[in-house]
């Protein structure tokens, strides 16, 4: 392979181009195959200094189309990564070298990621097994055992040096019975020292009735991953009807009608200064920008001042339409066929998944990010409006739900960017666009309430 020969940090439009990216992984080879594309899937990005881009190659081989995961260490990054490289063994992906120095990168292949050391033990089903069935599994207790045979492991998510998600298709099996039972899971693989706190969510949120969170179902705190149960049902694509409507508002009730008590507080400055943070990446990635991101930001803090309090309770921290699975549900009517129907008459189930950011907070900010996420998806919202005020009830402050859409908004301004998408500007602009008016009409109502009424008209007048 070429030996590093400059640290130079390519501009965003070279990092994210395909084209540009092909080029770039040229010496990466394999005799069993050729790449054929290159596509970044994830990145993290200091301007001037370094980034970190997953990249995932397409090969053509005799068999047909593979794919393998990697990263790529640009700029002053570059030198630091290359002196631990070595400290662990190395694991050989299924095409392409597990380590390569290319000009002005290093390349790394997953699975070796040494933030994450889980992940060797999980990417190799064999090995999961054995894991996932050792003393202590819940299923152990029932004399069940898990089988290697027959078992798969799916990558579904990896954030280099962040984390990463396995599916996990298994047989358990009953040897006093001959009995054999389907098992599908997931497991979760994050740095050794944010795995207690993220456990901790995800167990508090199983607790919480009508939610219907995955259950935490092994852990192993030594190389930092656990596996969960998986929830049944496909992710909310369109605007449902009211059966189900229903089921949303009483899941979110049931979770924000108290706090958890072992989960720590995320209160509004921290909603705050994650929104600025990612106004100032964007003001960073487009400088053209720079003025509109840094007024968004001063009006998000100035407007924050004037906000009532608001009792703290558990929330998801970070609910989108693909949090939430359907299962079984009635299709009811469309928005606008009426009231939503007693809650004795809806059937199904809804699940809440992905709890890694769970907290004890605003309410509101759950159905803020609710609404920006279907917004940006292009679905109809108004009537997660109406949901949010039927579910909170006395505690609803439309003010709130206002300044926790622009923050959310905020914090989806450099989402796409953080997602390696070439598209990323104009979606940043339509973040941008949405942050605003939320904050305009914030200001309008305020403006309305702050009116004193007009004096009465002397009767004759006129």
């Amino acid at each position: 392979m070429t030996p590093t020969t400059t640290h130079r940090l390519p501009g965003l439009d070279e990092l994210l181009d395909p084209g540009s990216l092909r080029e770039r992984v040229a010496a990466i080879a394999d005799e069993r195959g050729t790449v054929v594309g290159a596509t970044p899937f994830d990145l993290r990005w200091e301007p001037d200094r370094s980034a970190r881009l997953g990249v995932r190659l397409t090969w053509q081989t005799g068999a047909g189309i593979a794919e393998t995961l990697a990263s790529l260490v640009l700029g002053d990054a570059v030198e630091a990564a290359t002196e631990g490289a070595g400290a662990t063994p190395l694991v050989d992906p299924p095409l392409g070298p597990a380590f390569a120095r290319l000009d002005g990168a290093l390349y790394v292949a997953f699975p070796n990621d040494r933030t994450l050391s889980g992940l060797s033990a999980l990417i190799d089903a064999g090995r999961a097994a054995n894991r996932l069935g050792a003393v202590g599994a819940p299923f152990a207790a029932r004399a069940l055992r898990v089988e290697k045979r027959n078992a798969q492991v799916r990558t579904v998510r990896w954030k280099p040096d962040r984390r990463a998600v396995f599916e996990l298709e298994q047989t358990l099996e009953d040897g006093s019975r001959g009995a054999h039972e389907p098992r599908r899971g997931f497991a979760r693989v994050l740095p050794v020292a944010e795995l207690e706190p993220c456990v901790a969510r995800w167990r508090a949120a199983a607790t919480i009735a009508g939610v219907a969170a995955p259950r935490v179902e092994r852990v192993d705190a030594e190389h930092g991953w656990f596996a969960t149960s998986a929830a049944p049902g496909s992710a909310l694509a369109a605007e449902p009807g009211q059966a189900t409507k229903r089921l949303i508002c009483d899941a979110l009730a049931a979770l924000h009608a108290a706090p958890a008590p072992a989960l720590a507080v995320r209160d509004d400055r921290r909603d705050l200064a994650a929104g600025e943070r990612a106004l100032d990446v964007l003001a960073e990635a487009a400088p053209d920008l720079a003025p509109r991101s840094r007024a968004l930001g001063a009006r998000l803090a100035s407007a924050l001042g004037r906000l009532a309090p608001v009792e703290h309770v558990f929330r998801h921290g970070d609910l989108g339409a693909h949090h939430v699975l359907l299962t079984d549900v009635e299709a009811g009517g469309r928005e606008g066929e009426g009231r939503m129907p007693e809650r004795d008459t809806a059937r199904g189930q809804i699940s809440l998944i992905d709890w890694d950011h769970a907290a004890n907070g605003d309410p509101h900010a759950d159905w803020a990010s609710l609404l920006a996420d279907v917004r940006g998806r292009g679905l109809s919202r108004g009537w997660i409006l109406r949901l949010a005020e039927d579910a909170l009830g006395a505690r609803f402050d439309p003010a709130r739900l206002a300044w926790q859409v622009a923050a959310a908004e905020a914090r989806r301004a450099v989402q796409a960017l953080h997602q390696g998408r070439a598209d990323w500007l104009s979606r940043a602009l339509d973040a941008l666009d949405a942050g605003e008016r939320a904050l305009a009409g914030l200001a309008e109502s305020a403006a309305i309430s702050a009116t004193p009424p007009a004096p009465p008209v002397p009767s004759g007048a006129g």
